[in-house]
């Protein structure tokens, strides 16, 4: 059966519950036009937050999240696990999951994003506001793409993989004999 429990407001401590096995499951309007907050019974159990309908589940706490061996979080969201891994699984192929960076007014600014259709061609793409959002730089399948202007700065750059012959493409690089050259097309 369904038991109603009031706690009340002069209550220092208040437990709810269930008395024996059975999940135990918080929502209004006895459950309809509600979401709800289920606790599963069982040594492993799942807990659901399921608002209805459209409906959000908002943490507005000034507080942060912490998930996993966390006891005081060092920021709004800090996983503390072995091999603690964030997973952003698209459900359409034709989709571009990823992270937004927004300003303060709500503005995306940046953003990096996972690309490719079919299941098979997957690059992932940053992208940047510099009047209009656009591509900068691009891991591929076969490497890296960069949009506009590449700046190395105190490093080294090592070419060990050029073709020995003139790949006949402008601009390329090519070792002829241990000169490198760069192609005329």
């Amino acid at each position: 059966g369904t038991d109603t429990v009031q706690v009340g407001d002069n209550d220092a401590n208040a437990i709810i519950t269930t008395q024996g096995t059975g999940d135990l499951t918080l929502s209004t309007n006895n459950g309809t036009n509600s979401g709800t907050i289920k606790i599963k019974d069982g040594s492993n159990g799942d807990i659901t937050i399921e608002p209805d309908g459209t409906g959000d589940i908002l943490l507005k706490a000034s507080g942060q999240v912490g998930i996993g061996s966390v006891s005081s979080p060092d920021t709004s969201l800090h996983i503390k696990q072995s091999t603690a891994t964030l997973t952003l699984q698209r459900t359409n192929d034709n989709n571009t999951p990823g992270v937004d960076f927004q300003s303060n007014g709500g503005n995306v600014r940046a953003k990096m994003y996972m690309d490719g259709t079919n299941g098979t061609n997957k690059e992932i793409v940053f992208e940047n506001q510099d009047g209009s959002m656009a591509e900068k730089f691009r891991v591929t399948l076969g490497g890296a793409k960069v949009s506009g202007h590449l700046e190395v700065t105190g490093a080294q750059v090592d070419f060990t993989a050029l073709p020995t012959s003139d790949p006949g493409v402008a601009g390329r690089l090519w070792n002829d004999s241990n000169t490198v050259k760069i192609s005329a097309g």
